[in-house]
């Protein structure tokens, strides 16, 4: 098989599916030694490394650095709608740890 733009198109976006799927997953086993965001975060490049693939599709939208002032706006927007827990640690989490 070649390794061509279609297939690492196509690769991201499996990747990025099967990342859709777990986000919140990720996030909580990110929460028991971080800030619970991982999943949230490798979404967010994940979609950024799909959408560059697509660069040349119209239909692809714009990445930053190359943001106009209002899409920049909307991508503030929607970032400070994250619901960020600064390395608290959910109370569903538990260490099973034996000593």
């Amino acid at each position: 098989m070649l390794f061509t733009k279609p297939v690492l198109q196509n690769m991201l976006d499996s990747a990025l599916a099967a990342i859709e799927q777990n986000v919140e997953m990720l996030n909580r086993l990110d929460s028991a030694t971080g800030d619970g965001d991982h999943g949230t975060a490798i979404l967010a490049a994940m979609k950024a490394a799909a959408c560059a693939a697509k660069k040349d599709d119209p239909a692809a939208p714009t990445l930053f650095p190359d943001f106009s002032k209002e899409e920049f706006k909307h991508a503030l927007e929607e970032y400070s709608k994250r619901n960020r827990r600064y390395g608290a640690v959910p109370t569903d989490v538990t260490d099973d740890r034996k000593d």
